[in-house]
């Protein structure tokens, strides 16, 4: 069994989301699974994932869309693996991304999650390692579990995105999934749960960047 199952849901975003899977094709890691939920797209997202014929994306089809976020929470509930990697079709991987963040939840059990620099923004940052002074920069930098619920409630520059993240996947267990009743936000509240529980490290790496969506809550 792999150690990553990452977990996707898309609805049609074609071409970005070929860029998605691309970025996790080319990941240093490889001991990772796919769970992929195409919720309802009239575009053809099947052949998009069998150009690239890799044997540990699995593809579910719905033919009716459910929305946000039956889907990815669909995937999550299928992974049996040790680590989560949220992800998508707007957003892309760091290649090293699962590498080094597998490694840095081996080393610390006491963490359940790790982060890096905010994804959001204007597309084409520098992705990588990144100077240290950018986790102040950006408001990334590790605080307090207060701290951080008062930066999330008061919705304060939240340098937290989804898919920058890798969890233990033994968190759902006890916090549940994303709320179904939430058509948007549903991560963000998902993560106050988390915050009232587990700690979360950040690094001075970004690991993954999402593209500007205007039409975005």
């Amino acid at each position: 069994m792999p150690r990553v199952s990452i977990c996707m849901s898309v609805r049609n975003q074609a071409e970005w989301f070929k860029e998605s899977l691309k970025s996790v094709i080319d990941q240093t890691y490889k001991d990772w699974e796919m769970i992929l939920v195409d919720d309802g797209s009239t575009e053809d997202i099947k052949s998009i994932v069998e150009s690239f014929n890799d044997p540990r994306i699995h593809l579910t089809r719905w033919d009716e869309n459910k929305g946000i976020p039956h889907g990815v929470n669909w995937a999550f509930q299928q992974a049996k693996t040790e680590y989560v990697q949220p992800l998508a079709a707007d957003e892309v991987l760091e290649t090293n991304k699962l590498e080094r963040q597998v490694k840095l939840l081996d080393e610390d059990k006491s963490i359940q999650a790790v982060c890096g620099l905010p994804q959001m923004g204007v597309y084409g940052l520098p992705m990588g390692e990144r100077p240290m002074h950018e986790l102040y920069g950006f408001k990334a930098h590790n605080r307090n579990r207060y701290q951080w619920l008062l930066t999330f409630l008061n919705c304060d520059y939240v340098p937290i995105g989804s898919c920058s993240a890798l969890w233990r996947r033994e968190v759902f267990d006890d916090l549940g999934y994303f709320r179904t009743d939430l058509l948007s936000f549903s991560d963000h509240e998902w993560w106050v749960r988390f915050l009232e529980k587990y700690k979360v490290k950040m690094f001075n790496f970004r690991w993954a960047q999402s593209r500007p969506n205007q039409d975005a809550v």
